[in-house]
């Protein structure tokens, strides 16, 4: 959705679940019309994100100092 690439990942739900998938062309459609939604949206992402960046990174540093 935001870069156009095949994820990388799987998940498996381990109950009844309902998916909804939003493509590139649904946020970019969001954003036009519905600004301050998308907005919201891209927002929740952008901190996901950010806490994954920083979780993978203390993961990586933890690594490099017990190999060093």
């Amino acid at each position: 959705m935001i870069d156009g690439n095949p994820r990388s990942a799987t998940a498996v739900a381990s109950a009844d679940t309902v998916l909804v998938a939003l493509s590139k062309d649904d946020l970019n459609r969001l954003l036009k019309e519905k600004p301050y939604v998308g907005i919201k949206m891209l927002q929740k992402i952008a901190f996901s994100m950010s806490q994954r960046l920083r979780q993978t990174t203390g993961i990586l540093v933890d690594y490099l100092e017990k190999e060093s």
